[in-house]
């Protein structure tokens, strides 16, 4: 379960990170929060991808 989990937060890091760049374009957000949502999404899904990959399908 905690590897699916990893998985879904992955994947909903990485979709931040690729919006991020969309919403500053189109003037949704300013540079600073641009900035902060890369970060974060950036940062997240390195843990969570990182997670997701290291355990194997047969761990609990």
């Amino acid at each position: 379960m905690a590897r699916s989990v990893c998985g879904w937060l992955a994947g909903i890091s990485l979709a931040g990170c690729l919006a991020a760049p969309v919403l500053y374009i189109i003037g949704y957000v300013e540079a600073g929060t641009y900035r902060n949502i890369l970060a974060v999404m950036s940062l997240s899904w390195f843990v969570f991808a990182s997670a997701w990959a290291g355990r194997s399908s047969g761990q609990t």
